[in-house]
């Protein structure tokens, strides 16, 4: 059974995210936080083999090997890639890098193959990073396109597709 901690900021997302990974026969959702500073000791404590973390809970320096050292993967979660964060996290020996809006399926599989010994780096997060710049689109009439909008949007997509997954798991009807 492969054991996972998540650790995400937005509390709808967590239980959501949690919910898909337990209904896989081979995985359970041993702990969950939306606060940082627990989840080193809910990593400490249950022992997990992966944890699934955001990028903002993240940010903390020392936080991958103090979790490396507890004896568990990372796999970093992002809403949109950001500028030098995929040179940073190569440099942290995080195991996996995905956008929150994957698929369950990616997110599945993408455990499996990281406690196999593989990574995993979606081209869509280290696409901005590869010349060490991102591309930043034009705004937008009336600043339509703020980054909060364009995260909220990406959230709300997110939760649909969560949706939408968790309802094809659980073979619910459409309605």
């Amino acid at each position: 059974m492969i054991r996972i901690v998540i650790a995400e900021d937005q509390e709808f997302l967590l239980g959501i995210i949690g919910s898909l990974l337990n209904l896989e026969d081979d995985m359970e959702v041993v702990g969950q936080s939306s606060e940082r500073k627990e989840i080193l000791t809910l990593v400490e404590k249950l022992q997990p083999d992966i944890c699934l973390m955001d990028t903002v809970m993240h940010s903390k320096e020392g936080f991958s090997e103090e979790l490396r050292t507890a004896g568990c993967k990372l796999l970093i979660l992002s809403t949109f890639p950001e500028k030098g964060y995929f040179e940073k996290i190569i440099n942290m020996d995080v195991r996996g890098y995905l956008p929150k809006d994957s698929s369950s399926e990616e997110f599945v599989s993408s455990i499996r193959l990281i406690l196999d010994g593989g990574r995993i780096y979606s081209p869509e997060l280290m696409e901005g990073n590869q010349d060490g710049a991102l591309e930043e689109a034009a705004p937008s009439p009336a600043g339509l396109d703020t980054p909060q909008r364009k995260q909220n949007g990406k959230t709300i997509e997110s939760v649909r597709g969560y949706f939408s997954a968790f309802k094809d798991k659980m073979k619910l009807p459409a309605g």
